[in-house]
């Protein structure tokens, strides 16, 4: 499967059976992350998807000496989880 980054964002509504709920699909560039925050309120589940084959991105501790323009994948999803409106959502992490 080839698969492409997100540019912005995309917005789908599913339903399966009883289950209604809208899809936001944030991108991670670094100039985006920033307003990841003005997605948050009323949010009541998180699926946090990381590169699994990029495994310098996933942990700052595997790889202590490169020097990131942006925080490793464990960074940005603490500091995502310490926003008070991401409080009670439920969170997925797919690698």
């Amino acid at each position: 499967i080839h698969t492409i980054p997100t540019i912005g964002f995309n917005v789908e509504q599913v339903e399966y059976k009883n289950i209604n709920f809208t899809v936001w699909d944030v991108g991670g560039q670094d100039k985006i992350r920033p307003l990841w925050r003005h997605y948050y309120r009323n949010t009541q589940g998180i699926i946090f998807v990381v590169d699994s084959n990029d495994r310098e991105r996933i942990d700052d501790t595997s790889a202590q000496d490169i020097q990131y323009e942006t925080q490793p994948a464990k960074e940005e999803l603490h500091a995502m989880l310490m926003d008070d409106e991401l409080k009670d959502a439920v969170l997925l992490v797919l690698a």
